[in-house]
């Protein structure tokens, strides 16, 4: 019989014991695949993340927050110098106006003004009384709300006030680049005023097709009307002129440096901010979580080459005499060892197998424990920095993030997990036999049968 066969055996020689020490490895190799799944579906959350948000820089004038504040607007030259910077993708540029019903369009409005939009008419009312002010309307004048418009470089996007994405229900999208007049126009609006696509209706004087109807989700939103960037920049009378940018970046890691570098780009003539706090939010849970991951594996690691060691160094003393005899009897060092060893890989490929079952059961309820103790304790940052609302804007972002980053988030024990999960419990066994190892070779066969 030879040495791995004779080791195999010997690992049932004592079913009690061997029940025992199977399962204390069995527990902690089970933790170290929760562990690993843990941390794998944490690692691939995380890369999602930074793929898919928090890789945007906002660029807007200085002191400027849509139709509030000051300041002059960006041009378009110094907009289209940002595309070749390091580490960005794309840019996104638009361009913003009003449309009154009694001076620039012949559309009619899909919002009513209500209380709310009645406090704001006297913005829009000509005039001022002798002290300089703006005129109070009389109390009977009936109020419009105006019509949002935004030109864009990208017919997929509309800027903040209509909505990141554009759905197209009916119709298409325009080219980016053109200048025709041609615009694509919010669901409430095309039914308010009986549009559909081919018709046209007016807008600065001229004629415009309307060749795409789209659906925001919204009243507010789907009371606009989205031009191409120039035709806009041409019918407003603001030609190169910009609203706003959104800088795309091909990683949430190169945030910082692209927007220090659209800061000197772009001087004082800009306020420029980031997704980075709504990046940090989103990440820092995971992080955490993954670094307990990190913590606890190696911590199961240490245990189970613990147990093996213990187990086998208790098992290599009781069989002294058996040692002893197969020395004496001819048996080498190396075949020796190789059977404790076998004996070794036995238990741990046994609790192995329990580990493997308990981290099939325990993976997703383990990994839901830590993200409610991690989230828990991450509080989105609110942040501060130029323009009204913009700390709550990145607190809300941030939530969203967060929210988003862990929800549905679920570990997976893939045969991927399965085999390391085996090759760790190959690797306790070796390292819990060197010691053992060195004990039997220590052995001396006269001294030992001389005490018998």
């Amino acid at each position: 019989m030879n040495a791995l066969t004779r080791g195999s055996r010997n690992a049932f020689r004592n079913p009690l014991r061997t029940l025992a020490v199977t399962a204390i490895l069995g527990i902690s190799l089970g933790l170290v695949v929760v562990m690993l799944a843990a941390r794998s579906a944490v690692t691939t959350r995380i890369t999602e993340v930074k793929q898919s948000i928090g890789n945007t820089v906002t660029v807007s004038p200085a002191g400027a927050r849509g139709f509030l504040g000051g300041g002059e607007p960006l041009t378009q030259a110094k907009v289209d110098e940002l595309a070749s910077l390091a580490n960005v993708t794309s840019v996104d540029a638009t361009i913003d106006a009003q449309l009154r019903g009694d001076t620039d369009t012949n559309l009619e409005s899909a919002v009513a003004a209500g209380t709310l939009g009645g406090r704001q008419r006297r913005v829009f009312i000509e005039g001022s009384s002798s002290s300089g002010s703006v005129q109070s309307p009389p109390a009977n004048e009936t109020f419009t709300p105006p019509i949002f418009a935004v030109g864009t470089n990208n017919p997929t996007y509309a800027g903040e006030m209509v909505g990141a994405s554009v759905n197209i229900s009916d119709g298409s999208a325009f080219d980016a680049g053109t200048d025709a007049n041609v615009a694509i126009i919010g669901k409430g609006l095309a039914e308010k005023n009986s549009l559909t696509v081919g018709k046209t209706f007016k807008a600065y004087e001229k004629d415009i097709t309307v060749v795409g109807i789209y659906d925001a989700g919204n009243e507010f939103a789907n009371n606009a009307v989205v031009f191409p960037l120039k035709t806009l920049q041409i019918l407003s009378d603001q030609a190169g002129d910009v609203t706003s940018a959104i800088v795309h970046v091909d990683s949430s890691d190169n945030l910082a440096s692209v927007t220090n570098a659209v800061e000197e780009k772009m001087g004082d003539s800009a306020d420029v901010s980031s997704s980075e706090e709504s990046v940090k939010d989103a990440i820092t849970p995971l992080e955490n979580i993954r670094s307990i991951a990190t913590t606890s594996l190696l911590g199961a690691l240490i245990a189970a080459t613990v147990i093996s060691l213990l187990a086998m160094v208790m098992i290599v003393r009781e069989r002294r005499k058996e040692i002893a005899v197969l020395k004496a009897i001819g048996a080498s060092e190396p075949t020796i060892i190789t059977q404790f060893v076998s004996e070794s890989v036995i238990l741990s490929l046994l609790g192995s197998v329990v580990g493997i079952i308990l981290g099939f059961i325990l993976s997703n309820p383990i990994l839901r424990a830590l993200l409610n103790s991690s989230t828990s304790t991450s509080v989105p940052s609110v942040g501060t920095g130029e323009g009204p609302g913009r700390g709550m804007r990145i607190a809300v972002g941030g939530f969203r993030a967060v929210r988003g980053a862990v929800q549905d988030l679920a570990a997976v024990v893939d045969w991927h997990l399965i085999m390391y999960g085996v090759l760790a419990a190959i690797g306790v066994a070796i390292v819990g036999a060197a010691f053992p190892a060195w004990l039997i070779g220590k052995v001396r066969p006269a001294e030992v049968l001389r005490s018998e």
